[in-house]
């Protein structure tokens, strides 16, 4: 057993100050564990939507930024941070006493130079990648994407992430979404990383790569969970193609990282605009 007495946690949040914040921080409230400090990064142009000092005894430490951006302003987090552990977690996320205790544990059962996050759920309880390995999305993926088999946490050579959605398991990722990933503070990627100013699609994707170019080795503990918005639960019918082309600028700064040809690019550009017409279609349906 890790004496945590031994040790010091610093929890590090990118926020715009929204009401979901007060969820997370009522999360870390309530742990097992007790952290050591907060740290809630926020552009000077924003305000709390909520009493921030009524979360005082988690001595939480707020930094004001000159501007926005979420990979921005979790770095200046990470440069402030005093943790022995370092726990980055978006401001919309949930979870329960033990989490943050059960991610410790298993994070020193693995080597020094590895991260986790857990399971990621939605309301319900169940995996929000469980839709991405139904029958009808892995025959999508074998007639698009030439790719039947499916793995769990791997990214497909058309640059799709795939998620987790075994229960129980620890299992080697190439890559983690970034709400909830905890760290050893030695392995923090301090730099901002994400050179585009719309918001921060595929952010956990470039967060991923660069930590295993430092040889990060990146890990899911699926026997633990946290609680996200599902992103199709946010969807809006008139930000769909706003949103697509934003994305689609950074998918193809993402793939030239990692070396996926111009081909299967605009391959992918074709499928997802094709996708994000249905949905436009769809939302204007179910919005009259």
């Amino acid at each position: 057993m890790i004496d945590l007495n031994l040790k010091t946690i610093s929890v590090v949040i990118p926020t715009l100050g929204g009401s979901c914040l007060e969820l997370t921080l009522n999360s870390i409230l309530n742990s097992s564990v007790k952290v050591n400090e907060v740290i809630i990064v926020i552009p000077q142009q924003y305000k709390f939507d909520f009493d921030i000092k009524k979360f005082q005894e988690l001595n939480i430490v707020i930094i004001k930024t000159i501007k926005g951006g979420q990979v921005y302003q979790r770095s200046v987090g990470f440069n402030s941070a005093k943790g022995n552990y370092i726990l980055q977690l978006d401001d919309d996320i949930e979870f329960d006493n033990f989490l943050i205790d059960n991610l410790i544990i298993s994070l020193n059962t693995l080597p020094l130079n590895s991260a986790i996050s857990p399971l990621f759920v939605n309301k319900s309880n169940i995996s929000v990648y469980k839709k991405s390995f139904t029958s009808s999305a892995r025959f999508f993926y074998f007639l698009f994407y030439n790719d039947f088999k499916l793995e769990e946490g791997k990214i497909n050579k058309f640059g799709k992430s795939l998620g987790i959605i075994s229960l129980n398991k620890i299992i080697k990722v190439q890559w983690l979404p970034g709400g909830c990933v905890l760290h050893h503070k030695e392995n923090l990627i301090l730099n901002d990383y994400f050179p585009f100013t719309s918001k921060a699609f595929m952010e956990d994707l470039f967060h991923s790569y660069y930590l295993t170019k430092n040889d990060i080795d990146l890990f899911v503990n699926s026997n633990t969970s946290a609680i996200i918005i599902d992103p199709s639960d946010e969807i809006m019918a008139d930000q769909l193609f706003i949103n697509k082309i934003n994305e689609l600028k950074i998918r193809k700064y993402y793939f030239s990282l990692i070396g996926i040809s111009k081909y299967k690019f605009y391959w992918t550009c074709l499928i997802d605009y094709a996708i994000t017409f249905i949905k436009y279609i769809y939302l204007k349906t179910i919005e009259k």
